[in-house]
């Protein structure tokens, strides 16, 4: 039997990048402690004085410029080549949603293609 609730992604559509919004997210699923890595979002990073705006909730957060580089100059394995994956499928996926497309119709196709994702790595489709 497969645990779906902890196997599936959760995807958000969300109408706003603002720190409050991402930081609200981030802290719904990552606990304190946890090392995340990411892009260079001002919303979670201040490139003025090179720091995380996340280490004030208890997250190590490893970041990059993607601008720049995709993998950490120092640490090889700080990198944002999955996500970039993710992101490139999930907009081949999803040719469908129009601009006009309401948030719950966005929503219901990001639920769609996590749980499709998931399965296609089980093989139990």
């Amino acid at each position: 039997m497969i645990d779906l609730k902890s196997r599936i992604p959760t995807l958000y559509h969300i109408n706003s990048k603002s720190h409050g919004t991402f930081v609200g997210l981030i802290k719904k699923h990552v606990m304190p402690g946890v090392i995340l890595y990411s892009d260079s979002h001002a919303s979670y990073v201040n490139l003025k004085s090179s720091k995380s705006k996340l280490t004030a909730y208890g997250i190590y957060h490893f970041w990059i410029c993607h601008m720049i580089r995709y993998v950490h100059e120092k640490f090889g394995f700080v990198h944002t080549m999955a996500i970039e994956t993710e992101w490139a499928k999930l907009k081949r996926c999803v040719v469908g949603i129009r601009q006009s497309s309401t948030p719950k119709k966005i929503q219901s196709y990001l639920d769609s293609y996590s749980f499709r994702t998931v399965f296609r790595k089980e093989c139990t489709h």
